[in-house]
């Protein structure tokens, strides 16, 4: 599978963050990636993201762990 195959493809994107300046960070680094074309829903806690990961269809799911411990708590 060649480089151009990823030309033509866009990937949805699920960010799980609580933090508005990380997840900024983060959408700036995707979209500086050359030749992608990702499409990020952010959700703001762990129990938005899973709502939106059942209600949507998603390629890849980013999550930041420290969510996982708040809930632990």
């Amino acid at each position: 599978m060649g480089k151009e195959a990823f030309q033509e493809t866009s990937c949805q994107l699920l960010l799980i963050e609580d933090n508005e300046d990380d997840a900024n960070l983060i959408i700036k680094a995707l979209t500086n990636i050359e030749d992608s074309d990702f499409q990020v829903e952010q959700s703001k806690s762990l129990a938005e993201g899973l709502v939106a990961l059942e209600a949507g269809q998603f390629d890849l799911v980013l999550l930041d762990l420290f969510l996982l411990f708040l809930v632990q708590n």
